[in-house]
């Protein structure tokens, strides 16, 4: 028996296989810049430091989640992802307005600007590939 592909569900294919692997070199690139930061002075701050190294190795699993997740579940472990490039835009955001755990950020410190356009960039290709698998499970009719 053999099964044709509709235009549509190639595309949705492709855009989900390339969300999968931007989406995971995306979440990989922020756990890196945390880690980077880490080792180079951030890990001596109180409560930031702990926050960094976990935001770090939470990233990584993530990313290597988002490779090795079968179909079924990408859905889940894209929403993930989403989430957690949103919560490390909103942790920013917190340190450069009013401050977060007592620490305060600028704008123009290292790594800021990238972490801001990494992570905004993860959200919207996490969430576009959350919504793909979601409208994928739909059935249809």
């Amino acid at each position: 028996m053999t099964t044709t592909l509709t235009s549509t569900t190639r595309t949705d294919r492709r855009l989900t296989v390339g969300g999968r692997i931007i989406g995971a070199a995306l979440t990989g690139w922020s756990a890196g810049i945390h880690l980077y930061l880490w080792f180079d002075g951030f890990r001596d701050i109180e409560t930031i430091g702990t926050m960094f190294l976990l935001n770090a190795i939470g990233g990584f699993v993530l990313a290597l989640v988002l490779l090795a997740t079968p179909d079924r579940f990408l859905a889940v472990a894209s929403a993930l992802g989403a989430l957690y490039a949103a919560s490390v835009l909103g942790a920013l955001i917190l340190s450069l307005t009013v401050g977060l755990f007592g620490f305060r950020e600028t704008i123009d410190t290292e790594q800021v600007v990238t972490t801001l356009v990494v992570n905004s960039a993860a959200v919207v290709v996490l969430g576009a590939l959350t919504a793909i698998r979601l409208r994928e499970r739909r059935p249809r009719g």
